[in-house]
């Protein structure tokens, strides 16, 4: 039995041995850059600042994973660099990559980098703004963690502080392929890497998200050559004028932000910069001019049915030492079209740091055929930032936001006849607007104005202290009337002539539009393109609607079925019904720059009534149910 009790307990000790070696593999593993898997590209291993660290470029040999989380701690010293994290390295050339610029730090937005490399093209000059680019604080030559964590086509980004993330990538580029990972930098005191650890896990929770919607007029497709040493190409003349023997054509799509992505299909090889050819066909049914949103990235020359029109440079520094190249849709073209088909050719040349391009059609509109146009006031109302409709007066309110220090609240009848432009005097750059019984409720700066809609009498002022840019505003069926300050993520609530912090928290991120219906106030939150639900009491918060990425929800209404309308500030008016939580465009006017700001409906009346801020117009649609 002794014998049998010692076999058991080295039994026990293997599997614990075992178990705890699974264990190992599963969890955190760290790297030594001096061992024989450390392969350095360009750089050196040395002692800095108490620690063994690494300084240049290399990368881990013999690991390889699609998901996991990668840490390491980086010490800079402020110089110009750009020290960062390889992940996901397919080949040479194809991998994904963040990055720091100590430099920007403290000073610009895009101190953190998302880039991703494709086909020998680092494209950082791609993406940039929310989601790609973020702004960090670096403190110099000390220890600063570092923490990466990616699965599928999410990541999110740590640095310093591990428990919030500096930046959140919902949609990096390449497939979420295994590849292996590394560091790098140039090779010099400007950054160095210490204590490279790594997890292999599928482990990492990331909340839902919508993913980008391509933008309304963009052109999609596009026939696209292949690369011509730029040498070999005369920026001046056409495909057809090169007589090139070797051209060939394929079909290509630009993705979801409308960009042509040329390193997708063809790769870059060698330093020499390179150029390429693409081509489309717009169709128009008479004689016109239309006006075409474009980017670019580097070097390109357009050309319309043969005729050159125009010749541009974007390339990093080129126009000024500061000058970083990024692609948008910064240029605007005015392409004389013919009657039928017309070819608009483009030469695009690359040299550093994307190669690509995007054209828009800047009139671009649509509305629902549910929507019939009754009436259109133009150029009277001055920047028209809400509307709003008293049933008891018949009529409509529309505060006038800017008139040069004469800002004002006008009365308009519901067939489009301005009564009074004048109506209300006196308030300081009125937002949103809300009515209980016969007073009508003003967002102003500062504070909030009650108005007596029989006289149009101010009746009284109601401030707001430390508040950064106070929009919108509701009533409860108990008379508290709720304000959102877009500026500070925060809501006021207005009891008894007092108003007070009623909830101010991350989950409602920059709000703007809001309604208080039955128990709970509905909240347009712009952080998180999403209207969340409050309850007035137990103040928990639910997100009942989540719309695509980088949505302003201005206004804000039920449609009298338990669903509800909502507008994008920037020119979207959108359906929701709650009951299979599809989501459709009536209007979409972002193209063409025409806003579509804090509208009113009114559901007994079908009617919709649409202020455009900056377009100076106010719009009513008729709904067809």
């Amino acid at each position: 039995m002794k014998g049998l009790s010692a076999n058991l307990i080295q039994i026990s000790l293997l599997v614990l041995i075992i178990c705890t070696a699974s264990n190992v593999l599963a969890d955190e593993r760290s790297v030594d850059f001096q061992s024989d898997s450390w392969l350095v590209e360009d750089g050196e291993v040395e002692e800095f600042l108490g620690r063994q660290s690494f300084r240049g470029t290399g990368y881990l040999d013999g690991v390889t994973f699609a998901n996991g989380i990668i840490e390491v701690e980086m010490a800079v010293n402020g110089q110009r660099s750009y020290p960062g994290i390889k992940f996901r390295i397919e080949s040479p050339g194809n991998m994904e990559k963040i990055y720091v610029r100590p430099h920007r730090a403290g000073l610009y937005a895009d101190a953190v980098q998302y880039a991703p490399e494709i086909n020998g093209v680092s494209e950082w000059q791609f993406y940039n703004g929310e989601g790609f680019t973020a702004a960090v604080d670096l403190s110099e030559n000390e220890w600063i963690p570092v923490r990466l964590e990616f699965l599928g086509n999410r990541a999110r980004v740590f640095i310093g502080d591990l428990s919030t993330p500096v930046l959140q990538i919902d949609d990096l580029q390449r497939d979420p392929v295994a590849g292996a990972i590394g560091l790098f930098n140039q090779n010099d005191s400007t950054a160095h890497f210490s204590n490279l650890r790594y997890t292999i896990t599928d482990e990492i929770a990331f909340e839902p998200f919508q993913p980008y919607v391509l933008p309304l007029g963009m052109i999609r497709d596009w026939e696209l050559s292949n690369a011509f040493s730029l040498a070999q190409v005369n920026l001046e003349k056409s495909s057809e004028e090169h007589n090139f023997d070797e051209i060939t054509w394929h079909d290509v799509q630009s993705n979801e932000h409308g960009l042509v992505d040329v390193a997708l299909y063809v790769e870059n090889a060698g330093a020499s910069p390179k150029a390429v050819f693409a081509r489309t066909t717009i169709h128009a049914e008479q004689d016109t001019i239309i006006s075409y949103a474009f980017g670019y990235s580097d070097a390109i020359t357009v050309f319309l049915n043969g005729r050159i029109l125009f010749f541009g440079n974007s390339s990093y520094r080129y126009r000024d030492p500061s000058f970083l190249g990024i692609l948008g849709l910064f240029d605007m073209l005015f392409l004389p079209l013919e009657e039928g088909d017309n070819i608009l050719e483009i030469i695009v040349a690359e040299s550093f740091g994307g190669w690509g391009f995007m054209f828009q059609d800047a009139h671009a509109q649509f509305v629902d055929e549910s929507l019939h146009e009754e009436w259109t006031i133009e150029n009277t109302l001055k920047y028209p930032e809400a509307v709003i409709y008293d049933p008891r007066n018949e009529v409509l309110y529309v505060s006038n936001y800017f008139n040069g220090g004469a800002e004002c609240i006008s009365r308009v009848s519901l067939t489009g006849e301005v009564l009074d432009f004048n109506w209300v005097e006196g308030v300081n750059r009125p937002t949103g607007m809300c009515i209980s019984g016969w007073n009508l409720y003003v967002v102003e700066r500062g504070g909030v104005v009650g108005i007596d809609t029989r006289s149009g009498e101010i009746l009284q002022r109601y401030p707001i202290e430390g508040v950064g840019f106070i929009n919108d505003i509701t009533v409860d069926h108990y008379g508290r009337l709720y304000v959102t300050d877009s500026q500070t993520s925060a809501i006021y609530r207005i009891v008894d002539d007092t108003a007070e912090v009623w909830l101010q928290n991350d989950a409602i991120g920059l709000p703007n539009g809001i309604l208080a219906d039955g128990e709970y106030v509905y909240i347009g939150c712009t952080t998180t393109s999403s209207i969340e639900r409050v309850h007035q009491e137990t103040m928990e918060i639910e997100r009942i609607v989540q719309v695509e990425r980088e949505v302003n929800i201005d206004g804000l209404y039920t449609d009298g079925n338990g669903g509800f309308y909502f507008s994008q500030a920037q020119g979207r008016f959108i359906e929701y019904n709650s009951n299979t939580g599809e989501r459709r465009d009536l209007i979409n006017t972002i193209a063409a720059s025409i806003y579509c700001a804090d509208f009113a409906f009114i559901p007994e009346q079908n009617l919709l009534i649409v202020p455009t801020l900056y377009g100076q117009t106010l719009t009513a649609y008729r709904v067809e149910r």
